[in-house]
């Protein structure tokens, strides 16, 4: 799929809102405002038709005497966990599904993990684990889409200590505009291909002469496999990136979205057959994903031995 900018500017084009401005034309910000917009309700009604279209997995350390442990930043409204494994080796071959349960039945005592429920973003484990095992928890869940947003700059300069970020630079030739970074509180990062790189690095000011970063707290710790190079495209947000997760039969809902959400405000009287191409790609695209079956087609073996191979 185009990148958001690129998007953006179909959508112009299509709505003949070419000028670019809050005083004479519709700002960019207001184009990605409809185009998450966008997002958010096909995705929304995808995972409604299937609970299990973009299902990711997570693992996480037991430690030994630890009931409750935080779910994956990415986790859809903080609670759509698909399944839980335990491994008491943290061997793919030794996971097992836990039970899901309710909050009234926990069980405190030290033990073999059987069961689980979700409280508040967090993980809880009963029985409480023995033992501490690395990767002992395999967590499957829906995630969030990243917010879309547009390149904002590259990093000029970058200094990390200890897993953390210490310093950091943007570029402030074209495309920077330094009023940008009023509108939120955290950067993302990614590559040329809109790849999140790292996420949720939070600021407080960015100087609009020199492009330095005021990073909060005066480090942001890195997540495991997170980087930020020199050249890495800046964005606003907790989680964003330039180009939509969605597989590429859904950018022509986006364009249609954006467009009717213009043609709205415009007061067109172009909306009533935009809203109806809306409509039918939204059914398209939702039959597709209704067509996958989650239902198993055969019988699964987990008795190696069956194989003489193995």
């Amino acid at each position: 799929m185009r990148r958001a900018e690129q998007l953006i500017t179909q959508i112009r084009r299509q709505t003949e809102n070419v000028k670019i401005g809050i005083s004479d034309g519709i700002d960019d910000e207001e184009f990605l405002q409809y185009l998450n917009d966008g997002q958010d309700a096909i995705y929304g009604a995808i995972m409604q038709a299937n609970a299990k279209a973009f299902a990711k997995v997570h693992y996480i350390d037991s430690v030994r005497g630890t009931p409750a442990y935080d779910l994956a930043a990415d986790i859809y409204l903080r609670s759509r966990v698909i399944c839980v494994e335990y491994s008491p080796t943290g061997l793919e071959k030794d996971f097992y599904k836990l039970e899901k349960r309710v909050t009234t039945e926990k069980i405190f005592t030290e033990g073999v993990p059987r069961s689980y429920h979700i409280q508040t973003g967090q993980l809880v484990i009963s029985s409480v684990p023995e033992r501490s095992v690395t990767r002992g928890f395999r967590v499957t869940y829906d995630p969030i889409l990243p917010r879309l947003d547009k390149r904002r700059t590259t990093v000029s300069a970058v200094t990390t200590l200890g897993g953390a970020v210490t310093a950091l630079t943007l570029a402030t030739a074209s495309p920077f505009s330094a009023a940008d970074y009023t509108l939120f509180d955290h950067l993302s990062f990614v590559d040329s291909f809109g790849n999140l790189k790292c996420a949720g690095l939070h600021f407080s000011a960015v100087n609009s002469g020199t492009g330095v970063v005021t990073i909060s707290g005066s480090s942001h710790t890195l997540a495991e496999g997170e980087t930020i190079t020199n050249g890495d495209y800046v964005l606003l947000g907790k989680r964003a990136t330039t180009t939509c997760q969605l597989p590429d039969s859904c950018e022509s809902y986006l364009l249609a979205y954006g467009a009717m959400r213009i043609f709205a405000r415009d007061s067109s009287t172009d909306i009533g057959d935009q809203a109806q191409v809306v409509s039918s790609l939204a059914e398209t695209i939702i039959s597709n994903f209704q067509d996958t079956s989650g239902d198993t087609e055969e019988v699964p073996v987990y008795d190696y031995d069956y194989y003489p191979e193995c």
